[in-house]
């Protein structure tokens, strides 16, 4: 693939009624990996949906690459596409999410994560 799929910057989508909306995953993964973040810090995302209720993001991590702890701000899910993820939480306790996995995990949990391979995963965060 040669093209860009999305410009920058680019406006997360918020949902309108009665709309459906559809991303090349695939696509926007391989565009993340020729960015600037992702050959300097070896991570590039894009959040592709935003509403005050649900936001779903792509990311691209590079082998190696840990990124500092943090806090999730709703329940969170983390679906690997591609990879292999390793999710650290507070305690400690790692949990490793390969490519077709999910992991889930409830608002305010604090954890932190390394690409042991080179990743590409969707975070989705909800409010109820």
């Amino acid at each position: 693939m040669t093209g860009n799929v999305f410009d920058r910057p680019f406006r997360p989508t918020a949902l309108a009624e009665e709309e459906i909306c559809t991303f090349a995953l695939r696509a926007v993964g391989e565009q993340l990996t020729r960015e600037e973040p992702f050959a300097e810090h070896g991570l590039a995302s894009l959040t592709l949906v935003r509403s005050d209720r649900l936001t779903v993001q792509v990311t691209a991590a590079r082998s190696g690459h840990v990124c500092a702890e943090h806090v999730s701000q709703g329940p969170t899910t983390y679906v690997v596409l591609s990879g292999d993820l390793s999710i650290v939480d507070a305690r400690g306790t790692e949990t490793r999410v390969e490519a077709g996995h999910l992991a889930a995990m409830p608002e305010g949990c604090a954890h932190r994560f390394k690409a042991n391979l080179d990743t590409r995963f969707l975070t989705v965060i909800g409010q109820q």
